[in-house]
């Protein structure tokens, strides 16, 4: 029996007979009409016989990996299936339509009465993306429905549909869908059919089984190069074949054409095209061949976004141009906001639909564009966006960034005196990076620390105003870098200052760099390299009159005398430094040097000087505020205290300066104070207490990677077991910067101490 409203295009179907073969009507008063409508049939006749339709194209030829996705695919279309979808989503070129096709074939025995399959054309350049009437008349007619009878309507054709497969069990392959309105006219009514749907998109609205695609491992990556290229090529250079899959970002679509592009080109060495690719304006170009483009891939992504966010405040394709701009690995609310001259609320809206459309990826509140897409955005701005619109927004990012490094900075030295900082006090983007502690700012600077550094190496190479920068930024992060024990990149970012101050021709910023580049090459055991920077930088602050700079060269020129064992020109030079910090009345800085004349003269043994240095600079660090300096500077004084014989003075110091590096997370002097504080109880014959305060030192330094800190402390346990001190160090250019710690840990410890 059938409900009053089944078509009588489903009755025909459902029950396999002809039109002319159904009663046009049991009403008497129509009985006229029966002699000549009804006509002899076939009783056996069927309208559309159920056809088994076999529309799976080839599976790929070449696949590697998504072991545990194929896995998870078979399980979710399998028998005891919950839902009749499964959809897998992604960035063009991840593989889905390779992967559906494969996990398909794999299971199409489970589906007796055949396969359907379409491609949507939701990506596909220059098409549009197929209407679900289209498809539905494909399938109905694929299902054995005579073209004439197939429905005009799309909700009657959709009906039509459902009820065909109602009592089949057909595997429906929908690839490449654009959105949930294209696919849910396309989808069977019974849990007999299976569905397995790709999309870019991730069709969150629809009931199924849903799952993300994204790049190859890097062991699949260099199998499917290998598998394309020839297993030969990549093992006979495996260095560049590594090289080659992370330029294509292990995306199997890049890889792909790569490895056609070895394999097609007996000429072309593995090293020349890694070569060619490293070029970045180029990389787009050679990822290319025949019907195969990742900027293709990447343009139908681009198309599709709106002009307009739903609000009517964004345009989400000039955000993704903007987004280009800059070579971060991740971007945060704050930053995009500055880079769209946006509310943060305005920009994590046009984020979300960018991040929708698989051209940005989203972890928590963080953003990561891969670099094939940025080089995308990069070609489109320069081809949309006037280069007066770019640096402007380039200079509203960049302005964010250094106000929250400036802000971090004097958060964890408070009263630190930084170069430019009246430039930033009323740009609206420099405090949009909220911190209110040290704790907040150094972790803020521990999650950027990689971007800041690429902004860096980008910024050099810009145009004015863009490529201060990086000047700024050596400035604002002199303190940071070398606490935390990050000396290449310290390094790295004293020599791209010293190209820029030297291109703008600014002698001071030139001046500056070079005395940074002497500080870390004394640190590093280089003091000839050390003394050649200082001493340039010094001529050319002196000439110049920069008397901040000077006292800042004479200061480093002090703890490199200190480092080769000239006590004599240490004093010289500090004393030097410390009379002109107090010419410009910049108590902060004074205290600082004072700090680090007694750091240099308790390495040469002069801890009377060193006494006299530690007392004042301590006082000027509490009447400052600095608490930080002041943990320094007790953790040293605590040294000077031990040299003179005053243990309980000594101990007391060390245990307030432990406790404040504690506070403002500089493990770099945590470890220093817990070797002090070994040497201490070491002294008073507390051998269970050194070795333990050593053992920590030495796990401190493991974690660092401070390898000469380690094998500092491991030489202090030892002490700390014999209640002695063992095999005296001299040499001063093992690791500059503990040279007053070694010379405290070398000194010998009182032969009535007890033995606790």
């Amino acid at each position: 029996c059938f409900s009053e409203q089944t078509t009588a295009y489903e009755l025909m179907v459902v029950t396999g007979v002809q039109a002319c073969a159904i009663p046009i009507c049991a009403d008497p008063a129509l009985d006229w009409t029966r002699q000549e409508t009804q006509v002899p049939v076939d009783e056996g006749a069927s309208l559309s016989p159920r056809v088994a339709a076999r529309q799976l194209p080839t599976p790929p030829a070449i696949f590697v990996g998504r072991d545990a996705i194929i896995a998870d695919l078979e399980t979710q279309l399998g028998a005891n299936r919950a839902f009749p979808v499964t959809a897998i989503n992604g960035a063009g070129g991840t593989g889905k339509s390779a992967l559906a096709l494969l996990v398909s074939h794999r299971i199409v025995d489970r589906f007796p009465d055949g396969q359907l399959y379409v491609d949507l054309q939701g990506d596909r350049v220059g098409l549009a993306p197929l209407a679900p009437s289209e498809v539905l008349g494909r399938f109905l007619r694929a299902l054995g429905t005579p073209p004439s009878l197939v429905p005009d309507s799309a909700d009657e054709a959709a009906a039509l549909y459902r009820s065909m497969l109602s009592q089949r069990s057909v595997l429906i392959l929908l690839d490449n869908a654009v959105d949930v309105g294209q696919v849910r006219p396309l989808l069977p009514g019974s849990l007999m059919c299976g569905v397995l749907l790709t999309s870019r998109r991730a069709l969150s609205t629809l009931d199924a089984h849903h799952l993300k695609l994204g790049p190859l491992t890097e062991p699949e990556a260099l199998k499917l190069l290998a598998d394309c290229a020839g297993k030969q090529q990549v093992s006979a250079d495996p260095a560049t074949a590594q090289t080659i899959v992370r330029f294509c970002e292990h995306v199997p679509l890049a890889i792909r054409i790569a490895g056609a592009r070895l394999s097609g080109d007996a000429g072309l060495s593995m090293a020349e095209f890694g070569r060619r690719l490293a070029v970045e304006r180029r990389r787009l170009d050679l990822l290319q061949l025949d019907d195969l483009a990742v900027r293709a891939c990447f343009q139908t992504s681009y198309q599709a976004l709106g002009g307009l966010d739903q609000t009517g405040h964004l345009d989400a394709a000039l955000a993704f141009r903007r987004l280009g701009l800059l070579r971060v690995s991740h971007l945060t609310p704050p930053v995009v906001a500055a880079l769209l001259d946006a509310s943060v609320e305005e920009s994590e809206n046009v984020m979300g639909q960018l991040a929708a459309a698989r051209l940005i990826d989203q972890d928590d509140h963080r953003w990561r564009m891969h670099d094939l897409l940025r080089l995308f955005a990069i070609e489109l701005a320069d081809h949309e966006d006037p280069p007066q619109q770019q640096a402007q927004a380039l200079q509203r990012a960049l302005t964010c960034y250094l106000g929250a490094v400036r802000r971090s900075s004097s958060l964890t030295r408070p009263g630190q005196s930084l170069d430019g900082e009246d430039e930033l006090a009323d740009l609206p983007y420099a405090d949009l990076i909220r911190m209110t502690s040290a704790a907040e700012g150094t972790a803020w600077l521990e999650s950027e620390r990689a971007n800041l550094m690429g902004l860096a190496r980008q910024m050099a190479d810009a145009a004015e105003p863009l490529c201060r920068f990086t000047l700024r930024l050596s400035t604002a992060m002199r303190m940071f870098l070398p606490l935390r024990g990050y000396l290449a990149d310290w390094e790295e970012l004293c020599v791209l200052s010293l190209q820029v101050a030297r291109r703008l021709k600014i002698r001071a910023a030139e001046a500056v760099a070079l005395m940074d580049l002497g500080a870390i090459a004394q640190r590093t055991g280089r003091l000839t390299d050390a003394i050649t920077h200082l001493n340039n930088a010094l001529t050319i602050a002196t000439v110049d009159g920069h008397v901040s700079t000077q006292a800042g060269i004479s200061s480093y020129l002090g703890s490199t005398y200190a480092a080769a064992g000239e006590g004599d020109m240490t004093v010289a030079a500090y004393d030097q430094a410390i009379a002109l910090r107090r010419q410009i009345g910049d108590d902060a800085s004074t205290a600082i040097t004072l700090t680090n004349a007694g750091i240099a003269c308790t390495a040469v043994n002069l801890f009377a000087d060193a006494a006299r240095y530690i007392d004042e600079s301590i006082k000027l660090k509490i009447a400052g505020g600095n608490r930080h300096g002041e943990g320094v500077a007790r953790i040293v004084a605590a040294g000077t205290y031990l040299a003179q014989g005053c243990g309980e003075e000594a101990l007391s110091s060390v245990n307030i300066g432990l406790g404040l590096c504690q506070e403002f997370g500089d493990r770099h002097n945590v470890w220093i104070a817990l070797i002090v504080r070994a040497t201490i109880h070491r002294h008073a014959g507390r051998r269970l207490d050194s070795a333990h305060d050593a053992e920590q030192a030495a796990r401190i330094c493991r974690e660092n990677g401070d390898s000469a800190g380690e094998a500092l402390a491991v030489r202090q346990l030892h002490s700390a077991n014999m209640l002695t001190h063992v095999a005296p160090t001299t040499d001063r250019t093992w690791y500059p910067g503990l040279a007053w710690v070694i010379a405290l840990t070398n000194l010998p410890c009182p032969t009535t101490a007890s033995q606790i």
